[in-house]
């Protein structure tokens, strides 16, 4: 960046340098953009939970939970809480949401107060913030949760540092680009940017300590974490972009060199607000799972216990097998009517959530336009779970049949080319009617599981649908009625079956004896 004259910035730029310090750019950005409140990630179903505090002050406070669906108790998973920097907002813990989900973590995000969508006219770069996380970390532990980390960047990295010198039982810590004296940020920018003279820089920051002590109210020349951190006990993994010129490196290094626990540093290019390292995430989320773990204590202890690594290195990094679905591109505002009139919308959302095509466009017929994302997968979520359920009814049915009901021997129906495999020995018999009935319904089970990666996928329809007369989807069912139509069975007959019996395997006998 060009140097500009000491003249111009004294008469033209004084209230930018106050603003850069207590009202940057705000981030404005909607809650849609954190994406749908159900989403998948492979082969895990997560959700989100948004939610609001009060800090201290009175503010309101946006906040978001993402975590495994269906929701566990608190007290089962850790829980990470990611703070944004100066000019960003919650939305900014999506970068880090796929490698903290990946062990089986919640992420908590959190609009700091001045920024995003919480109330508040300026931020204080860590000075308030901190009461803000001190609010966050009393109701996620009210709420059950025992085992906290925290991962901040630039001001969220000061916000951690200065509450972890006040709470011993935050567990770990991953700290991106912290300032260790902010007067010291201060005057580097202005002898970097402006080239001021040195009393003329200690005037114009003697000017606006003051503008900021009358708006903002806090002062910066006490905003220095360096005091903090050696009061800290948690672990922490210190990480700056050697190229950053907005706060140099030497301030993350000093943090560290003083830290008053178990402390480790890495390095990377990016500059202070680029985007970082895959390998860099990993191996932070390695580095909080390796210390967000239950320790039993040999005696009762009145304070947290915490597990020290023994290793000197880092973990090797997690390699994923694939990359985060990418969404669906964004609709204009013209096409929303047309898509929500036929279905494409939420076959679209469900898709985007990891379920087969057949699945999402079935889901979108049986709920039509109107029909919202949460009810549909719920819908998709059982289909599929009634699909896992009659596989084990017919293994059951058949294993039994095959003991109870003896006539003609499997070798025979091998015979008769009906494609069946033995289940016992060779010697095990089943009626015929039986047989054929459980082959053609474990063909039509294998073409429609075939390819089944995961229990949300299907390849076939639905098992609401009607694949054998055509007629689309016949309504809400019974239980029985619908594991009878997905083994190929008719829809009256498997009423009448229904009617008359009270499980599927005695459904399917009633349905396959001679005489019915």
């Amino acid at each position: 960046m060009d140097k500009v004259s000491w003249s111009t910035f004294l008469s033209e730029s004084y209230d930018l340098l106050w603003k850069l310090f207590i009202r940057p750019p705000r981030s404005e950005y909607l809650l849609s953009d954190l994406g749908p409140s159900k989403f998948r990630i492979q082969s895990q179903i997560y959700c989100r939970e948004d939610f609001h505090l009060r800090n201290a002050r009175g503010m309101r406070l946006a906040c978001s939970l993402f975590g495994s669906y269906p929701k566990k108790p608190m007290s089962s998973t850790p829980c990470v809480i990611y703070l944004h920097g100066n000019c960003s907002s919650r939305a900014e813990a999506l970068d880090v949401l796929q490698v903290v989900l990946a062990k089986n973590f919640r992420l908590c995000c959190m609009d700091l107060s001045g920024s995003g969508q919480s109330e508040g006219e300026f931020i204080s770069l860590g000075c308030f913030e901190q009461f803000d996380l001190q609010v966050l970390i009393q109701h996620l532990r009210s709420a059950g949760s025992r085992l906290l980390g925290v991962w901040g960047r630039s001001m969220g990295a000061v916000t951690a540092i200065l509450r972890a010198a006040e709470d011993p039982g935050i567990s770990a810590l991953v700290l991106d680009s912290p300032f260790s004296n902010l007067p010291m940020v201060a005057q580097e920018l202005v002898q970097s940017q402006v080239g001021l003279p040195e009393f003329l820089v200690t005037l114009a920051l003697s000017h606006v300590r003051s503008e900021i002590q009358e708006r903002a109210h806090f002062d910066i020349q006490e905003l220095q974490p360096i005091r903090s951190a050696p009061r800290a006990r948690s672990p922490a993994l210190f990480a700056v972009a050697e190229d950053d010129d907005f706060v140099l490196p030497h301030h993350t290094r000093d943090l560290h060199a003083v830290w008053g626990a178990e402390a480790k540093l890495v390095t990377f290019k990016g500059g202070h607000n680029g985007s970082r390292p895959k390998w860099y995430l990993e191996q932070a989320a390695d580095f909080l799972a390796e210390r967000l773990v239950d320790t039993l204590p040999t005696a009762p202890s009145p304070g947290p216990v915490f597990k020290r690594s023994p290793k000197e290195e880092l973990a090797p990094a997690l390699n994923l097998e694939e990359d985060p679905l990418p969404p669906p591109p964004p609709l204009s505002p013209a096409a929303v009517p047309a898509a929500r009139a036929d279905g494409a919308l939420l076959t679209a959302q469900l898709m985007e959530m990891g379920f087969s095509q057949d699945v999402a466009l079935e889901a979108a017929r049986h709920f039509g336009p109107t029909g919202s994302t949460e009810e549909a997968m719920e819908w998709a979520l059982e289909s599929t779970q009634v699909a896992k359920e009659s596989v084990q009814a017919l293994g059951s049915l058949a294993k039994r049949l095959a003991k109870e009901r003896p006539h003609v021997p499997l070798r025979a129906m091998r015979d008769a080319d009906l494609s069946v495999e033995p289940l016992a020995s060779e010697t095990s018999y089943v009626s015929p009617q039986v047989e054929a009935a459980s082959a053609a319904a474990g063909r039509a089970l294998e073409k429609k599981l075939g390819n089944l990666a995961v229990l949300s996928e299907l390849t076939g329809r639905s098992l609401r649908s009607a694949d054998n007369d055509g007629n689309g989807y016949r309504g809400e069912q019974s239980p029985i009625v619908e594991q009878l139509l997905a083994l190929g069975f008719p829809l009256p007959r498997a009423r009448e079956a229904a009617a008359r019996c009270s499980t599927v395997e005695g459904a399917v006998a009633w349905l396959t004896e001679p005489e019915a």
